[in-house]
């Protein structure tokens, strides 16, 4: 069950309270202004609910407010070492600032606050454990910090009233992840970001962040997501989407489950599921929620799958369909392609299935 935390609305998002998990991820492109908006587009088309820029220097300045008009994403900029590059870009149009506590420059905080409080804006206090100048002790000690360092920040834009605010407590380490996000919904109900940094790319990326972000939500802890890889931007959208529909906290696209095969496999399960997920992708956005199986044989396929909303199971000339455990037709497997394909319509228009 997800914590209560306090709601913050930034345009047409909303974040906290009883908003939905949201997907976030940053832009990778090189400050070329077509290839950022092609890539804003891919993150929009996977469903990227707000997407974070880092603005390095003037010219990552003007090609944000070139983009910004493309796009429905939030776009927020992400801010080291430098107060005017904040605020040249908030008074241009930018209405998001991440700030990293550990090298912002500690002699304009007070006007930090101000300018937020002038544009309203949407503020992510974002602490790394690898970007403190001295190294943080091993461990809760560590976790402890970050935390102690976080509400300092937080004490410093309330005590001049103002909350429009967001934070995150990042590590390398699962661990002292854990420990720091803990510690702070102990503490304060601001809107949470969480994620794994550094989790690195390809498979064990993916199993790192997988493992961090589930296991917080798991806790209720977390109203923000980004799955941190080192690859294209879109696949963190998508690695996200299936952590939350894996925990049943969202729903988007089709879930497919697969058996994992064995001696009584009657087909190659995974040359038919890469098969019925390029079939699938035309149709993804209306078969949110729809479980779709691919197993390998007719004795197990239909049982152990039987919550599929509509599957597959192998036989020695054909392929059998089935819905919730019952087989309800089958399809000669020359035939599979355009049957599936029929199936599929059938689903999203609501018609009935064929005997």
């Amino acid at each position: 069950m997800q914590r209560k935390s306090r709601k913050i609305n930034w345009k047409n998002l909303s974040i906290g309270g009883n908003s939905p998990i949201r997907v976030e991820s940053m832009l990778k492109s090189p400050y070329k202004e077509e290839l950022l908006i092609e890539e804003l587009k891919r993150l929009e088309k996977e469903g990227c609910e707000l997407v974070r820029m880092a603005i390095p220097h003037k010219e990552a300045i003007k090609i944000f407010k070139k983009i910004s008009p493309s796009t429905s994403i939030p776009i927020m900029g992400d801010f080291h070492f430098s107060f005017s590059l904040i605020k040249e870009a908030v008074e241009v149009g930018m209405e998001g600032v991440r700030i990293n506590p550990a090298n912002f420059p500690s002699n304009y905080k007070a006007e930090l606050v101000s300018l937020a409080k002038t544009y309203n804006l949407f503020i992510r206090i974002g602490v790394n454990s690898a970007s403190f100048r001295k190294p943080l002790p091993p461990g809760k000690e560590g976790a402890l910090k970050m935390v102690e360092e976080v509400e300092k920040w937080i004490r410093l834009f309330e005590e001049k009233g103002y909350h429009r605010l967001i934070i995150s407590l990042k590590s390398s380490s699962l661990p002292v992840t854990f420990w720091a996000n803990e510690e702070y919904m102990r503490r304060f109900d601001y809107p949470l970001h969480i994620g794994i940094t550094e989790a690195g790319g390809g498979w064990s990326g993916i199993i790192k962040s997988s493992v961090g972000i589930g296991a917080l939500l798991k806790e209720g802890i977390g109203d923000t997501i980004r799955v941190s890889l080192t690859g294209p931007s879109w696949k963190e959208v998508k690695v996200g989407y299936e952590i939350l529909k894996a925990l049943n906290l969202r729903k988007r696209g089709p879930e497919f489950i697969s058996c994992p095969q064995c001696g009584r496999t009657r087909m190659n399960v995974s040359k038919v599921l890469t098969m019925v997920k390029e079939i699938v992708r035309p149709y993804r956005a209306k078969l949110d929620g729809i479980k779709i199986a691919v197993m390998g044989c007719e004795v197990n396929g239909p049982g152990e799958a039987r919550d599929a909303d509509f599957g597959l199971a192998g036989g020695k000339d054909f392929v059998f369909f089935f819905s919730k455990g019952e087989v309800y037709r089958k399809v000669k497997k020359e035939n599979l392609r355009k049957e599936i394909q029929r199936e599929l319509r059938k689903i999203i228009k609501g018609e009935g299935r064929d005997a």
